[in-house]
C-alpha cells in the first residue's frame, strides 16, 4: 500500500470561532466525500471551498476516494 505522494499546508491565521470553523469544515468535507464517492470509475475525487462567515476566511479541500481499500 502506498502512502504518498501527499501534500499538506496550513494557515498562519488563527481561527476566531472554533465551532463555526468545525461546522463549515464538516459540511464542506461531507459534500466533497459524497461527490467523490458517487463519481464514475474515472472521477473519484472532488475539490471545493467554503467560507466561514464570521472571519471571512476561505477553506479549501480536496478528497480522493480509493475504492480498492475496504
Amino acid at each position: 500500500m502506498e502512502f504518498g505522494p501527499y501534500f499538506w499546508a496550513y494557515s498562519l491565521f488563527n481561527v476566531t470561532d472554533e465551532k463555526e470553523f468545525s461546522e463549515v469544515l464538516n459540511a464542506l468535507l461531507g459534500r466533497l466525500i459524497n461527490s467523490a464517492a458517487s463519481g464514475d470509475s474515472r472521477r473519484k475525487f472532488a475539490a471545493g471551498n467554503a467560507t466561514a462567515e464570521s472571519s471571512r476566511q476561505t477553506m479549501y479541500a480536496l478528497v480522493q476516494c480509493t475504492p480498492d481499500l475496504t
